[in-house]
């Protein structure tokens, strides 16, 4: 089925919401107990399906985008990263102008080795323990970051580079919200 949705179109996109709700079949809204894990932490089967999708797009040579709660996601902007390095896809992941800044930030600030050391065998790994391993990396590579010298030149930038993209906040209150809460707390103490 992959290669014929390929051969339709320019690109694909994967919505997150979507893909988990019809693999593990639960609501994608609502009350539904079940669905609740599998929005908040990552799950090796959707990993490996969108990893599916990933490896055709690189036979199909077509873009692969994600978007859905999971696109903003540090662990699945990894994840991306992982794919990218690994089986070469060209990947397009559709955020919130709020999570721009902060994921791009990240994404510069790790080696592809580290990333590939965190995801080599995420399909063994069970979702509490996928979790647990890259917010504990995430976390690190917060703290590196944060340390550097550099950091304020790179954050600046990136940020720059992110306003460049998308419209600049109509308001004082717009504009607050814009970085994301460990990024302000590691402006202060730089300061």
């Amino acid at each position: 089925m992959l290669p014929t949705l390929f051969s339709e179109g320019d690109f694909v996109s994967i919505g997150t919401n979507d893909l988990i709700a019809f693999l593990f079949g639960v609501k994608r809204y609502g009350d539904d107990p079940r669905a609740a894990v599998f929005y908040t932490q990552p799950h090796p089967r959707w990993m490996q399906a969108v990893e599916e999708v990933a490896k055709e797009g690189v036979r199909a040579q077509k873009e692969v985008g994600v978007c859905g709660e999971w696109a903003g996601n540090p662990l699945f902007a990894l994840f991306a990263v992982y794919l990218a390095g690994t089986h070469g896809t060209k990947m397009r992941l559709s955020m919130t102008y709020a999570q721009l800044a902060r994921i791009k930030l990240l994404i510069r600030s790790v080696t592809f080795a580290e990333v590939q050391a965190l995801f080599h065998d995420y399909a063994t790994q069970s979702p509490e323990e996928l979790t647990r391993r890259v917010g504990a990396f995430v976390e690190e590579v917060w703290q590196r970051v944060f340390k550097t010298p550099e950091f304020r030149r790179a954050y600046r930038e990136v940020y720059r580079e992110s306003r460049q993209v998308l419209p600049a906040p109509t308001s004082r209150a717009a504009a607050a919200r814009l970085p994301a809460p460990s990024l302000r707390a590691g402006l202060r103490r730089l300061a």
